[in-house]
């Protein structure tokens, strides 16, 4: 059975509803990071992307080499059961396509404050890995911090 973008987008409501917008806009997401370390990162998202959600960065530490790879955290200023939880778990995921964007948030969440754009400060979740010098990894740890994107 072939499933054609139509009958995928009957899914979706492009439309937000004022509800979404009031507590979209009533989160502040500075408070939620203040505190965490400040890291350097790259996104690795594609170059039409809009939601910037991922990124990595290596660097060398003594003898080992060490992979970042992070996501963009939202977990702190979007709360189970309310009204953007319910939502995001109604739209899943932000859907592209060649007539435009689709996003899971409201745009203002989506491509400003949950996304690791250029030269800002983000909320992020990142695992660490330590690599040896055959690069196998001998540690991995998941840590809040911020993300300032370098490129």
């Amino acid at each position: 059975m072939s499933i054609f973008i139509p009958q995928i987008l009957e899914n979706f409501n492009k439309r937000y509803s004022k509800a979404l917008f009031a507590a979209a806009s009533a989160i502040n997401i500075e408070k939620h990071f203040k505190g965490r370390p400040i890291v350097n990162a790259v996104t690795i998202d594609a170059d039409y992307s809009k939601d910037l959600d991922d990124a990595i960065y290596a660097y060398l530490e003594g003898e080992f080499h060490i992979i970042e790879v992070s996501i963009s955290d939202v977990t702190e200023v979007i709360h189970r059961n309310s009204i953007l939880d319910i939502e995001a778990l109604r739209r899943a995921s932000s859907v592209y396509m060649q007539e435009g964007v689709i996003h899971m948030f409201i745009p203002s969440l989506s491509t400003d404050k949950f996304s690791l754009n250029h030269q800002t400060n983000r909320a992020a979740l990142t695992a660490r890995i330590k690599l040896n010098s055959s690069f196998d990894p001998v540690d991995i740890e998941i840590e809040q911090d911020q993300k300032v994107i370098v490129e």
